[in-house]
């Protein structure tokens, strides 16, 4: 079954039952011939999910937004930018949503990575009202839980390093094009008194979750 809804409700709604996923973009949960899904939700029609807005703190990207379209944001780290590139060939980007990035089967670790060391925020319905949390936090329930999401990805809230901050990344492949062995991305906000206020590393390939996250405490004051 097909399902195109015209709000956000009937989204949410449909994205419940059983069978069912809900998504715009599909490039990367559909790799193979066979859908593991009775039911597929298509998000594009919701222009709330569509939505890019940008300040000098944060980047607010709506979940049905292409991952190709966050490439043309001038605001976006330049390392967060070079581990969508890595991890996403130019038509899965075209074809790949924000939302769909987060909770696909084979989820792109360096571009995950990067995210979670600037301590990104996930906005998501699976019931009525909505529900934001780190996306720590969901990647983990996600993970633990084994099961397709069931709702839907509204948005995802990127804080930016700013003036005061700076974001790393790097990886271990066999070869400069094949997917990491291990990767790490590493956040790091230094506050007005010129000592490190703030440093999270994000570090994929060296445990059983798809990433994990640590506190630099021993950086921090």
């Amino acid at each position: 079954h097909y399902e195109r809804p015209a709000t956000l409700d009937d989204a949410v709604r449909a994205a419940q039952q059983p069978g069912s996923i809900a998504l715009a973009g599909g490039a990367l949960t559909f790799t193979g011939v066979l859908l593991p899904y009775e039911r597929v939700i298509d998000l594009q029609d919701l222009p709330e999910l569509r939505t890019l807005d940008t300040s000098r703190e944060r980047l607010r990207a709506g979940g049905a937004l292409s991952l190709a379209a966050l490439l043309d944001v001038p605001a976006l780290p330049p390392a967060l930018k070079r581990a969508l590139i890595r991890s996403l060939n130019p038509n899965l980007r075209n074809n790949t949503s924000v939302g769909e990035s987060l909770c696909a089967p084979s989820q792109p670790r360096e571009w995950l990575a990067a995210l979670l060391a600037l301590d990104a925020l996930v906005d998501h319905r699976t019931g009525t009202s909505p529900h934001q949390q780190p996306l720590e936090d969901f990647l983990y329930a996600l993970w633990q839980s084994g099961a397709p999401y069931r709702g839907v990805i509204v948005s995802v809230d990127i804080p930016l390093p700013g003036e005061r901050g700076a974001l790393g990344a790097a990886h271990v492949a066999r070869t400069p094009a094949d997917p990491p062995i291990v990767d790490a991305a590493v956040s790091v906000k230094v506050g007005d008194d010129g000592l490190v206020s703030k440093a999270l590393a994000a570090i994929g390939g060296a445990s059983a979750e798809p990433v994990m996250v640590l506190e630099l405490l021993n950086l921090v004051g």
